[in-house]
Formats: structure tokens, sequence, C-alpha cells
């Protein structure tokens, strides 16, 4: 199993059935607000008395994790294939239950 060192996730690359996972990480949740006649966007636990909310959002992470594959091709002109972004990376962890 692994864990995403961007959002937390965890997921195994190999499901049951043998296909890949590639892991993308989710949007944030954010609130648009009116505040002191001012529009922003803030994190939901930051809406404060006297705000106004405006909309629900979600803004991409900028460091987002993205395994989907592009193909890169490298100096001897071989395509190769690499991750869209790494994002912060990911560390191997032990499946729910096992430690």
């Amino acid at each position: 199993m692994k864990a995403c060192l961007t959002c937390g996730g965890r997921y195994e690359p190999l499901q049951r059935d043998g296909t890949l996972y590639f892991h993308v990480c989710p949007p944030l949740p954010k609130v648009r607000v009116e505040r002191l006649g001012a529009e922003r966007v803030v994190d939901p636990a930051d809406v404060a008395i006297g705000d106004t909310e405006l909309e629900h959002v979600v803004v991409d992470r900028s460091d987002a994790r993205n395994e989907n594959v592009r193909i890169e091709i490298d100096a001897n002109g071989n395509p190769r294939s690499v991750a869209i972004a790494d994002g912060r990376g990911t560390i191997d962890v032990a499946p729910a239950g096992r430690g």
C-alpha cells in the first residue's frame, strides 16, 4: 500500500483484479465569501462571522500528484512513460488493519 505525501491518500497501485491504479490528488474544497466588501476564497474552517458565503468551490492543489502517464522522448529519441506530476511523492505503508 502507498500513501501520498501531498494529500494523504492511501491506495494499492495494483488492484485485486490485476489492473493498475494511477493516483491523482483530489482538489481542495474552498468557499468564496464576501468579507469587508471584498471577495475572497478561503478554507471552509476560515469562514468568519460576518462573511457572506457566495459559493462552494474546489481548487487544484499546486503540488498535486498525478500518476497518469505521458510520453516523453529521451535524448536518444526513444519514447518513455513518465508520471504527469510527482507531487511530494509517496511512501510505503502497511495495509489498514495490519499494523
